[in-house]
């Protein structure tokens, strides 16, 4: 119990303390990348069908003018806008991830950045700059990853009810909440154990197909709430680790975390320069098969001959395969995201696989649905992922094994394509382009920036207005 509290004063020293200068450039670059990674994707989540009725509950519901909701012209209280902002970010599953074996990962940014930008806009401090914001969004990811790292493949489904990434999310967002409210070393205490009272999020949205994506928009708000009460005084428990009834005995009873591994490396190793981004709209386990699947479609001459596909991979494609009849034949868009099979058969027909294809058009479409159910996954224990064509001749190719999807810290995504997409959600949520190249300029530079509500100020549009 005492090397346990140690461990959370330890981690509310280096939360308190903790400053840009004393991030190495690797750290420094990746946030930036991690908060216009995030900005994209929820860009692009701010254009799904549920967005409008969230954004209508927070305009109704809340009356301070703090932070913009993205994609409109209206601005609420910096948790209405967590709320909202934080599921636009995850509603396309194209978010981050920090790995935690080699295909199986943890979404971290999708929380901890719009906690940080909502305060930002907030300015209850004053104006915040950007190197301010970007500390924030590293210690968010910091603590969170290392937090679940602890758990390891704990959290997988059948193994607990808990969905790691919504029940960690609220600590990551009180984190770096905290930090851009300045808290000190007892007020970060208070605000995790505030956060503790208020984290929840599970997997039941998986096993219905719906209500997913909102539970990181409730992480966002509750961790923002938790800072905020701390700023004021508010008391919380300490213990949110140790405790009898702390995070992994009420999220994670079967895991048996090892707690050293919190803190080692704390403050010489900083988790964010390992985050992975989806290159791909759907559950980060189909991404090799995803990647392998094009592959081999690039080597075909006629790719519409495809008659059969085979995924081998590892047991951790589990969340995404089983049970097989079911993910063969998704029947919303959320079912759609979280199934290999409507992954491989989107990627086997198109030659890519984009938001569109998780339309309920899309779902809709005979020819891939009839494709969908012509993918078989194998479960094995291996570490790499084997696609595998057949053509209506009965000829079978096989691709070469895939261990890292384009997006893993092993192959990263280049920036490149963050900007595209940044622009073209942008594009597509109607934003004008000079304000849209201009917003995107701002946050390639981020740590020039002098007050971070001048760059989220631009990214207002017509949505909801």
């Amino acid at each position: 119990m005492q090397q346990a509290i140690a461990i959370e004063q330890q981690l509310a020293r280096h939360a308190a303390t903790l400053t840009w200068e004393q991030l190495p450039l690797g750290a420094r670059r990746q946030a930036i990348r991690a908060t216009l990674w995030w900005t994209a994707t929820a860009l692009e989540g701010s254009l799904d069908a549920q967005q409008e009725q969230l954004r209508a509950y927070a305009l109704r519901t809340s009356a301070s003018p703090e932070a913009t909701i993205l994609g409109g012209r209206s601005r609420v209280l910096a948790e209405f806008a967590g709320l909202v902002n934080g599921r636009a970010g995850k509603a396309m599953e194209r978010e981050d991830k920090y790995m935690v074996d080699e295909a199986i990962g943890f979404a971290i940014g999708c929380a901890v950045v719009p906690a940080a930008v909502a305060l930002s806009q907030a300015r209850l401090n004053g104006p915040v700059s950007g190197t301010d914001l970007l500390t924030a969004v590293s210690l968010g990811v910091d603590v969170e990853a290392r937090l679940v790292r602890a758990v390891g493949l704990g959290f997988m489904p059948g193994r607990t009810a808990a969905n790691a990434t919504f029940a960690m999310g609220t600590y990551g967002a009180a984190t770096a909440a905290g930090k851009i409210l300045g808290l000190n070393e007892l007020q970060m205490l208070d605000a995790w154990g505030l956060a503790h009272g208020q984290a929840a999020g599970n997997f039941q949205g998986q096993v219905e197909g719906r209500g997913v994506a909102v539970q990181c928009g409730f992480a966002v708000r509750n961790g923002v709430v938790a800072a905020k009460l701390a700023a004021v005084g508010i008391e919380g428990p300490h213990n949110f680790i140790s405790g009898r009834a702390g995070l992994y005995e009420v999220h994670f009873p079967a895991s048996q975390p090892e707690l050293s591994t919190i803190i080692e490396r704390l403050g010489s190793y900083h988790p964010i320069v390992d985050l992975a981004f989806k290159r791909y709209p759907c559950g980060i386990v189909a991404h090799p098969a995803v990647g392998g699947v094009i592959a081999l479609r690039n080597q075909m001459r006629r790719p519409g001959d495809i008659a059969a596909i085979k995924v081998v991979g590892p047991r951790s494609l589990s969340i995404m395969a089983e049970p097989l009849p079911a993910k063969q034949s998704p029947g919303s868009p959320v079912e759609a995201q979280f199934s290999i099979p409507w992954a491989v058969a989107c990627a086997a027909r198109d030659g890519d696989l984009m938001v569109d294809h998780y339309s309920v058009d899309a779902i809709g479409d005979p020819a891939l649905r009839q494709l969908a159910t012509c993918v078989d996954v194998e479960l094995r224990d291996v570490e790499a992922t084997v696609v595998s064509l057949t053509t209506h001749d009965g000829t079978t190719i096989v691709g070469e094994p895939v261990r890292w999807a384009e997006g893993h810290p092993s192959k990263p995504l280049s920036t490149h394509i963050m900007e595209q997409l940044f622009l073209s959600a942008a594009h597509r949520a109607m934003i004008p382009e000079g304000q849209a190249q201009e917003a995107l300029d701002r946050l390639k530079a981020l740590d020039a920036e002098t007050d971070i509500d001048e760059v989220f100020s631009l990214l207002g549009g017509p949505l909801g207005s």
